[in-house]
């Protein structure tokens, strides 16, 4: 009895084979828009991209920190131009109240509304101060290592 087997058919079929693999290879790298979706694709390069994915995401996460910054600055920044400005209007008052063509009951009224001011401020400084000091006792952004920007400290 002889046995014998379709050798070109076999060939056929794994070349097939061989070409669908390669093609869903190629099909995946189209769906994902990536060169590298496996460590298998190029051993090589995929440490490369993993390090850059690393890089970016530290990146994101200091320009994240960077306008956290900003943004406490900036609410420091605005209750500072409050503090001056009620500085300037109690100045204002001490200067109008100077003037030698004032009266007693003039004076009185500037000096009440000197009182005022000052107190205004005192209110409006300690709920910054209190705003300030709870968001830096509560917040992580306090007491951590400075920004490192092309490697100097800020």
């Amino acid at each position: 009895m002889r046995i014998s087997t379709n050798v070109l058919s076999m060939n056929a079929r794994q070349s097939l084979y061989e070409n669908e693999t390669r093609m869903n290879v190629a099909m995946e790298h189209l769906a994902t828009g990536k060169k590298l979706n496996h460590a298998s694709d190029n051993p090589a390069n995929i440490t490369i991209v993993t390090r850059m994915h690393a890089r970016a995401s530290g990146m994101r996460v200091t320009i994240r920190n960077n306008e956290d910054a900003i943004s406490m600055l900036r609410t420091a920044e605005a209750a500072l131009q409050t503090v001056i400005n009620i500085l300037q209007r109690m100045r204002d008052l001490a200067v109008q109240s100077a003037n030698g063509t004032n009266s007693n009951a003039n004076r009185d009224l500037l000096n009440k509304e000197l009182r005022l001011v000052w107190f205004h401020k005192q209110i409006k400084f300690r709920k910054w101060f209190l705003n300030y000091y709870n968001r830096k006792n509560s917040s992580s952004f306090f007491g951590t290592i400075p920004y490192k920007i092309k490697g100097k400290y800020i």
